[in-house]
């Protein structure tokens, strides 16, 4: 998307009511960092979300945007979501959002998860799955701070 689009973009969600991340500069973008169930971290990396009125009745919004996560220590055995790519999801009009960073594949599914995403806040948090074939594979939790 080039920058005038994205300007545009930005601008235009500026005046949807309950969504106070629009409008702001940067908001999209975040430092991300990830903990497995013990509470140790595990990944960082960056998270951008771009956000749509959504097509469905059940969200208030889409989530479209990318991502790109590092293993902390260098050691990829502990994560499931080094690399980068696209993400897709959602938000509800009570702010619970949940996103897939492999979105399209049936048995790699690697989902971002909780609520008050838009409520104006620098700092998002949730759970993370990763998710196969099997059900799921690996848990924890995540943060991300503009």
């Amino acid at each position: 998307m080039s920058l005038p689009s994205t300007l545009v973009l930005a601008a235009s969600f500026a005046f949807l009511p309950g969504c106070a991340l629009f409008g702001q500069s940067d908001a999209n973008s975040y430092r991300y960092a990830a903990f497995d169930d013990a509470g140790v971290k595990i990944e960082s990396g960056t998270l951008t979300l771009v956000f749509s009125p959504s097509s469905s009745p059940d969200h208030a919004f889409d989530l479209s945007g990318s991502w790109r996560f590092a293993s902390v220590d260098g050691d990829t055995s502990e994560t499931i979501s080094t690399g980068s790519g696209q993400l897709e999801g959602w938000v509800n009009d009570d702010d619970a959002f949940s996103f897939d960073i492999h979105p399209g594949y049936a048995d790699y599914n690697f989902v971002l998860s909780g609520s008050s995403l838009t409520d104006g806040a620098k700092t998002f948090s949730g759970r993370w799955e990763a998710l196969g074939f099997a059900g799921i594979i690996a848990t924890g939790t995540f943060t991300a701070t503009q």
